[in-house]
């Protein structure tokens, strides 16, 4: 019985640690990438705001809420990330 419980404390701690490696190495999102990149790694935003100005610039805002970081919003120009701003 004494093995058993070892063991299952013993797989608990590695599953948590293949968790926090699986997170670490994971794609994150950096300045400079294209929409396509980010979409790729979170996924359609949950809304889009977007605006062209006089000079056929796009600019663009994405809103994610995220459940464990609340909301993040992305900046676009010209489909290039220029900015984050997490909540």
């Amino acid at each position: 019985l004494d093995r058993l419980r070892l063991r299952i404390k013993i797989d608990e701690h590695m599953n948590q640690a293949r968790e926090k490696l699986a997170q670490r190495y994971a794609p994150k999102v950096e300045l400079g990438m294209l929409v396509a990149e980010v979409e790729d790694i979170l996924g359609n935003p949950h809304e889009v705001v977007e605006r062209v100005d006089n000079k056929d610039r796009n600019y663009q805002m994405w809103i994610y809420r995220l459940p464990d970081k609340g909301e993040t919003l992305l900046y676009f120009e010209d489909y290039v990330l220029f900015k984050i701003e997490v909540d």
